[in-house]
């Protein structure tokens, strides 16, 4: 008996040690999956939010799942137009729509909700026509680390390391990451037509399938080169910002 606790305690002992510690090679700056071209193909390039041939006729392939796209950005690293309001919300957010984080009974590092607010995040709005009622919404972090290393660690309660450990069912996450997170958006007037509100659930496969994403615009217009924005998740706003065409 003794000897079972005694190995017990030092596989537990062990699974405590940061588990992942090493030199990170990727960089800061977040990779934004739309933009390469601006998602037109070879032999074509962007201007005005589409993509054009060599003889200056439009493009109407298939482009990231729109057909020659409309494209508005927001983010808090190169524009510096995203600004968090609520960080309580804002960290729900990451955790259940997009499952990066905080998704065991004890986390750190680049597994703690914690380093991903403080991290780099990105929004993107596309569109097929200033009058579509649908809109594609995408949204991307990184989380904060140092330039030379990294650390995490994520693990189960003491209870579900032990029943584990002999043999007995626990309870397991789903644990899908959904980074870049995209959601098809259905677009609404409000403010009297002075702005337009754009609501979705959360992806399927994510704790937040139940929850309501709104992206709030009180007074603007998909015409326009640019507007001010609120976010909201679950009937909170968490984060404001600018949204600019490009």
């Amino acid at each position: 008996m003794w000897r079972f606790l005694t190995l017990g305690l030092s596989a537990f002992g062990l699974a405590m040690i940061l588990i992942s510690c090493g030199e990170n090679k990727a960089t800061n700056t977040t990779v934004n999956p739309y933009v390469n071209n601006n998602g037109c193909p070879t032999g074509t390039y962007y201007s005005n939010g589409f993509c054009y041939n060599q003889n200056g006729t439009q493009w109407n392939g298939y482009q990231n799942g729109y057909t020659s796209s409309i494209n508005f950005v927001s983010d808090n690293f190169t524009y510096r137009d995203f600004k968090v309001s609520n960080s309580g919300v804002y960290k729900e957010f990451i955790r259940k729509a997009m499952q990066t984080c905080d998704q065991a009974n004890s986390s750190g590092g680049i597994y703690s909700c914690d380093s991903w607010i403080a991290g780099q995040f990105q929004m993107n709005l596309q569109v097929v026509s200033t009058q579509s009622t649908n809109v594609r919404v995408t949204f991307a972090a990184y989380p904060q680390t140092n330039s030379y290393y990294w650390y995490g660690y994520s693990l189960p309660s003491a209870k579900d390391f032990f029943y584990g450990m002999f043999g007995f069912p626990v309870y397991q996450a789903s644990y899908v990451v959904k980074n870049p997170l995209p959601l098809d958006m259905v677009v609404s007037v409000v403010n009297d037509s002075k702005g337009f509100e754009a609501r979705a659930y959360g992806d399927v496969a994510t704790q937040a399938n139940r929850s309501l994403i709104q992206l709030q615009v009180l007074e603007g217009k998909l015409e326009q080169s640019a507007f001010n924005y609120q976010l909201a998740f679950e009937g909170k706003v968490f984060a404001t910002g600018r949204l600019q065409r490009y």
